[in-house]
């Protein structure tokens, strides 16, 4: 038996103990365990000692796994009113699918009030991170009079996360209908819900759940969490930025991330704001650049643009580094949205030689440039190879073309050898301004056809 196993076996005897400190130390010790502390936790919910299994079932409901879903789904059926109300709590951490049957039977006997708003609490919850079986049940209780009132008011929860397309005319008779209900406290609920709008509005919980579940493997379940964030307007930006930094090397995450975010109204989107100015992760603040190009602000571009300026003033002042990325990035956002005033650094990343070239600035450049930056192209163009060269000289020609940049235009002439070669190999040589002689031929003597 490895020394882990035994230690979580100690922790799970001291977890019973009635000193509090030993049983507080002995949770705070499991807690930080993780998952390989699960079946401890799970034989514990047969303890004699309510206290035993309240502990057990906090802690479970921390590690929120679909394993323990079975064991705690049987404590629906304990003799204990708490216990059962704490048992049917958990439910709606955990992503089973044991968890909206074994809550709706207990509500098929359960008759204390406390516990049967647990339970709705619970389908509310599990509603709202896509469990859509719990739907049903919530509206069977929202229209039942015989229903206690907080538990009705309870379920109303789940409105909001029917507004969805076609649900939206349901959702909104709904509250009418209840509007006039006989019992004033869900009236009184759903007259205050017509009077605002019907957004949804995340508890910390929901939004910590989806959150987790937008970064897990498995495509049904970080889709769903994506399209209920897309849903819950500006309140989930900063619980969504956190848990982005929280992972700062995690790309598939940051993808995640930004697709949530350019999900929501560019009014909403302005609390990316100063996360722009402080933000150090390479991989978060990518994210937040190409955002704040979806949101098009200027208040968003004016920080874009000092966030140019504080990383070619940073650490990369001397040559690339782990943003050089964000660095470019950052220019196409800003040309996105027609804006020079980094133009500057612009041309600096296409002259210098120790920075790469990437498809980000040409695009900038394509949009932006102007005569003055003719000449940072050629010498982008004489040090980049293959399709990128090939980029470059598409955007010389483009803003040849825009500045009316002739063959013979003077402002060749100042350039060096390099680059003048680079230009006529790009725009073409001069054309001569005398004619060439045509050749004269002679009328034949003789027909050429007998």
């Amino acid at each position: 038996m490895g020394s882990s196993t035994r230690a979580l076996q100690k922790w799970a005897r001291e977890l019973e103990s009635t000193d509090s400190t030993i049983s507080q130390a002995a949770k705070e010790a499991l807690a930080t365990s993780g998952p390989k502390a699960i079946p401890f936790l799970i034989s514990l919910l047969d303890a004699n000692e309510e206290k035993t299994r309240l502990r057990a079932l906090s802690l479970l409901a921390l590690f929120a796994s679909p394993r323990s879903a079975g064991a705690v789904a049987a404590l629906l059926h304990d003799p204990s009113a708490l216990t059962r109300q704490h048992a049917a709590s958990t439910l709606a951490r955990l992503a089973s699918t044991r968890s909206v049957p074994a809550l709706g039977r207990l509500l098929e006997r359960e008759t204390r009030s406390k516990v049967r708003t647990a339970a709705i609490r619970s389908l509310t919850r599990l509603y709202q991170t896509g469990h859509q079986d719990a739907l049903s049940i919530l509206l069977q209780v929202m229209t039942d009079p015989e229903e206690f009132p907080r538990a009705r008011t309870t379920a109303l929860g789940a409105i909001p996360f029917m507004v969805d397309g076609e649900n939206t005319r349901a959702a909104k008779a709904m509250l009418k209908r209840l509007a006039s209900d006989p019992e004033p406290m869900v009236a009184r609920k759903a007259k205050k819900m017509l009077e605002q709008d019907l957004s949804t509005r995340l508890e910390p919980w929901v939004l910590s759940q989806l959150l987790s579940d937008l970064g897990k493997r498995r495509l049904p379940v970080w889709r769903r969490a994506l399209a209920l964030l897309g849903r819950g307007g500006s309140e989930i930006v900063d619980g969504l930025l956190e848990a982005l930094l929280a992972r700062p090397n995690d790309k598939q995450y940051g993808r995640r991330c930004a697709l949530v975010l350019k999900s929501l109204s560019p009014r909403r989107l302005g609390k990316i704001g100063p996360y722009l100015d402080v933000v150090e992760d390479p991989i978060p603040l990518l994210v937040l650049v190409e955002v704040a190009e979806e949101a098009g602000s200027g208040q968003l571009m004016a920080r874009v643009a000092a966030l140019i300026e504080r990383l070619a003033s940073g650490p990369e002042a001397d040559g690339p580094g782990p943003h050089d990325m964000v660095r470019q990035r950052a220019h196409l956002t800003l040309a996105m949205d027609g804006s020079r005033i980094a133009a500057e650094d612009l041309r600096f990343l296409l002259e210098d030689e120790r920075y790469p070239v990437r498809g980000e600035l040409v695009e900038a450049a394509s949009l932006i440039a102007t005569r003055a930056e003719f000449r940072s192209l050629l010498r982008a163009y004489l040090r980049c190879r293959g399709v990128t060269r090939l980029a470059v000289r598409d955007v010389v020609l483009n803003v040849a073309r825009r500045e009316k940049i002739r063959r013979t235009d003077q402002m060749l002439l100042l350039l060096e050898d390099a680059e003048q070669r680079a230009a006529r190999e790009i725009l073409g040589f001069p054309r001569n301004n005398h004619q060439r002689p045509r050749r004269r031929i002679d009328s034949p003597s003789q027909p050429l056809l007998p």
